[in-house]
């Protein structure tokens, strides 16, 4: 892992999964240096070595060294590791796309590593598209689902009151916060 700009939004989307990190870099970015004065990532001020990888799961090598990020991957290989090549995407095991939250909707954005930056502007767009009301529709959704299936043993039955609930106008009633329409709306198609 780098202590840089790239290693910093590597380790934000870690700690976002609540995962143990190890930063192995001779820098630390100001915001990776508050993660370690916070306690929530353990941080060794070196260049890379081999036992650095010693009790991982799981590997990024995104340093602005290609030959350091190759030794990482090549090592990480070596011990079974997954590890993921920041700049030679071909060299790694996996990639990671640029992921949209919303509560529990999440919308992840992939150009195959083409291009990150490409993802990352995709993944802010619809970041503007796609607001607060999404994720709320899916709590919502999760709610109901017990009382669709407890009513309707017929799968063809529950995709359609799934049809019904499930579309634009429900989405933007939750939007406005309409729940007694909604609920009755529900209701409906539960009678």
């Amino acid at each position: 892992m780098c202590g840089g700009r790239v290693g910093e939004r590597k380790v934000e989307g870690l700690l976002e999964v609540e995962a143990r990190v190890r930063v192995v870099s001779p820098e630390a970015t100001e915001r990776l240096r508050s993660f370690v004065q916070a306690g929530q990532i353990e941080y060794r001020k070196r260049s890379f070595r081999a036992n650095d990888l010693d009790g991982a799961s799981l590997v990024f090598a995104a340093t602005d060294r290609p030959e350091v990020n190759r030794a990482v991957c090549v090592e990480a290989q070596k011990r079974g590791l997954f590890c993921n090549s920041a700049d030679q995407l071909q060299k790694g095991d996996f990639i990671v796309p640029s992921v949209l939250h919303r509560k529990s909707l999440s919308v992840a954005v992939v150009t195959g590593g083409g291009s990150p930056a490409f993802s990352r502007l995709m993944r802010e767009e619809l970041e503007d598209m796609l607001g607060d009301e999404y994720g709320e529709m899916v709590v919502f959704l999760e709610q109901i689902r017990p009382r669709v299936m407890a009513r309707f043993e017929d799968p063809q039955k529950r995709r359609e009151v799934w049809k019904r609930l499930v579309n634009s106008q429900m989405v933007e009633l939750v939007r406005q916060q309409r729940w007694d329409q909604i609920e009755e709306l529900v209701s409906q198609c539960l009678s």
